[in-house]
């Protein structure tokens, strides 16, 4: 069995660099001032540093639905199933989102959703390890 993995965007990695390595990313919704970016995919941490200032208004959400969906198809497009490895569930309802996309039919037997336990920056370490 071919296996892809899919991390959330806490993982510290751009969906470009996770693609060099063969993974996937679903990234978090980041909005700055009134406007939504996808994190690691239209924004980063450099992009964040540039724009922002002590009068930004920042906000965050978990992986959206869709996102999730959109990593999950393009893994098994690639693959027979699909391990989602997210931020801890007591920091963001990423994890429970990769869960409940994971129940979808198309999804049902082919994703594997982890809680990682952990936050970033730590995510990116088991970027390497996997």
């Amino acid at each position: 069995m071919k296996i892809k993995v899919v991390f959330d965007s806490t993982c510290g990695y751009s969906r470009s660099q996770l693609e060099k390595i063969g993974a996937f990313l679903a990234p978090l919704t980041i909005t700055v001032n009134g406007v939504d970016y996808l994190d690691g995919v239209n924004m980063d941490a450099k992009w964040m540093e540039e724009n922002m200032n002590k009068d930004s208004v920042i906000k965050t959400a978990s992986v959206a639905l869709g996102e999730i969906e959109k990593a999950y198809r393009a893994a098994l497009k690639e693959a027979d199933h699909v391990i989602y490895i997210s931020m801890s569930k007591k920091m963001s309802s990423s994890c429970s989102n990769g869960s409940l996309v994971g129940r979808y039919d198309e999804f049902a037997g082919k994703v594997t959703v982890v809680d990682s336990i952990i936050t970033t920056p730590h995510l990116y370490l088991i970027v390497d390890k996997v």
